[in-house]
């Protein structure tokens, strides 16, 4: 009996209360701390129930008190970041409405047991296996069974020959800066080494290729020091001429542009170039582009920024993931020193692009999304959703702005910083304020509002119908012989009859009348 007894409490799964967590320990009063040892007490018989309240009041009370505790640590936020009790790394996550518990780093899933009645209620409506989920893009069951996750030590540095491309945006300093450049982009052995290279361009050059790429930071209102600090660079680009009058109409002709490197423990992993001629009549900006990387597939841009490693690191509260470099490096301007840009944009495999840094991106206490409002920004977004669901934030962006430099450009950086901060949580993108159809309210309590056509049956029906000119889809659906399709086929001849409405119909059931 006793050795039956230990086998099934060696097979009994271990339960996790707030009081198993330092970081929520930490935050109860001594008196909540021995709440929870005399429920443990009870439950494991060591106190007899009948001398203290029944079990279920004194859990429901411990609900309570870890909700509010970690409410208050979340400040606002979907979850609190503690230490997992199974590997003892702080890449654990429990979610405040809940106590849906996830380890980031041994991928240990669980939940608070005081908190179990609240599974299925909060923030998502999910079940306990909604981080276990979440985890399912890092295990595809579809990837080769041999298939070896990425490291950042798998990221190579650009080769030479791209190298001899780039130059720095603005002048040298010093000397010594000077020569540092030149013995690590152009050293004196490179064209015999490498003989795709090319070679060091003059003085005068240099400066009329700085002149137009500073001329493109300036309209776009980025901050020069940041320039700087993110090492972004500039360099003639090869464009392909289609000009009629040339000898060779379809050759390639040099225009300037800038250079988005991106950098891994201080070396350029890849680089993205882009063309910064300006259209004379219409003023745009050509978006011709191309992209170097020696390692597939790329890293986010700004990854370094963020590297576990960096000097003098200090814990990221919020982490903004955009979609372009040139929007990183706007938000960067007004005053968000992490933000990652996505590699491709919105083309880009996010788990694949991630995956070696997937540590680095967890330190974060927040996650922003702040995505384009195009149809393929939206498909980003929703993927970045699904990767970073548990910590994930989106940005609204004001009607008719495409990206968040539109906004920087149109209304300034105040502007861009009360999207930032006013973006909502996952478990808030459905709720909508009322101010903000506050006009339609009031058409549709004035009576200003197209009220459809009848459709013959009376003031209800043709509310629930509402058929317009607009166009929609309506589903009518019943029992079997319940008079669907002759309800329809009175509906049809009133729209025809009376509103002199075209209509088409088509069914795999009516039989089609034989011609005579």
């Amino acid at each position: 009996m006793e050795e039956d007894q230990q086998n099934q409490n060696k097979n009994e799964k271990p339960r996790y209360y707030a009081t198993d967590f330092n970081e929520i320990k930490e935050n109860l009063s001594d008196k909540e701390k021995l709440l929870f040892e005399r429920y443990k007490e009870m439950l494991s018989g060591i106190i007899p129930a009948d001398d203290a309240p029944s079990l279920k009041t004194l859990l429901n009370h411990l609900k309570n008190i870890s909700q509010k505790t970690m409410k208050l640590m979340a400040g606002g936020k979907l979850d609190i970041q503690v230490t997992c009790p199974k590997c003892g790394k702080r890449h654990c996550f429990i979610k405040v409405d809940n106590g849906l518990t996830h380890c980031w780093s041994c991928n240990w899933s669980g939940y608070l047991e005081e908190m179990k009645s609240l599974l299925g209620k909060g923030s998502g409506k999910v079940n306990g296996n909604y981080y276990a989920n979440a985890q399912k893009k890092q295990q595809d069951e579809h990837k080769a069974k041999d298939y070896v996750p990425m490291l950042p030590d798998d990221f190579r540095e650009i080769d030479a020959e791209t190298r001899s491309w780039l130059y720095p945006i603005y002048p040298f300093k010093t000397q010594e800066e000077q020569q540092q450049f030149i013995d690590h982009f152009h050293p004196a052995n490179l064209l015999s080494r490498h003989p795709k290279s090319r070679p060091l361009i003059t003085a005068s050059e240099l400066a009329s290729l700085q002149s137009m790429v500073q001329r493109y930071i300036q309209a776009m209102k980025l901050s020069p020091d940041i320039i700087v600090q993110e090492g972004v660079m500039c360099a003639w680009m090869k464009q392909n001429a289609d000009d009629t009058k040339s000898e060779d109409p379809k050759g390639v002709e040099m225009v300037p542009a800038i250079a988005y490197c991106n950098y891994l423990d201080g070396k350029i992993i890849n680089v993205k170039f882009r063309s910064v001629q300006q259209h004379p009549i219409t003023g745009e900006w050509s978006k011709l582009f191309c992209q170097v990387s020696p390692t597939k597939p790329c890293a986010p841009y700004g990854i370094d920024s963020i590297n576990l490693l960096r000097p003098d690191a200090q814990p990221i509260r919020q982490l903004i993931i955009t979609e372009g470099e040139k929007d990183r490096l706007t938000l960067m301007t007004c005053g968000f020193p992490y933000v990652l840009s996505i590699a491709n944009g919105a083309s880009t495999n996010i788990e694949e692009s991630h995956e070696a840094f997937d540590e680095w991106i967890q330190q974060a206490g927040e996650i922003i999304i702040c995505g384009d409002t195009d149809r393929p920004g939206r498909r980003l977004v929703k993927l970045l959703i699904e990767q970073y669901q548990t910590r994930a934030k989106v940005t609204t962006l004001p009607q008719g702005k495409k990206d968040i430099s539109e906004v920087y450009d149109a209304f300034g950086s105040r502007e861009v910083q009360r999207i930032i901060a006013e973006a909502q949580g996952i478990s808030d993108a459905d709720i909508y304020d009322l101010s903000e159809h506050k006009e339609d309210i009031l058409d549709i309590m004035m009576g200003n509002y197209d009220r459809g056509y009848e459709v013959g049956m009376g003031g209800l029906t043709d509310g629930i119908f509402h058929p317009t000119s607009e166009g929609g889809l309506i589903i009518l659906t019943g029992r079997p012989n319940s008079g669907k399709t002759d309800f329809l086929n009175c509906l049809m001849a009133h729209l025809m009859y009376h509103n002199q409405k075209r209509v088409a119909f088509f069914s795999f059931e009516k039989p089609i009348k034989a011609s005579t």
